[in-house]
């Protein structure tokens, strides 16, 4: 039904919102950006 496919996209939606939410980007300094997410450093990268 309809309203079923609608409900599925918005769990989408809301599950892939959620998901950038928990990957932060911090300025280390300089030039250095580090990508962390849940607190666990995924890795540093130069601008």
């Amino acid at each position: 039904s309809k309203t079923r496919e609608l409900d599925e996209a918005d769990n989408l939606k809301l599950l892939l919102h959620n998901l950038d939410l928990s990957y932060r980007l911090h300025w280390v300094g300089g030039k250095t950006i580090k990508l962390t997410r849940h607190d666990q450093d995924l890795g540093t990268f130069q601008l």
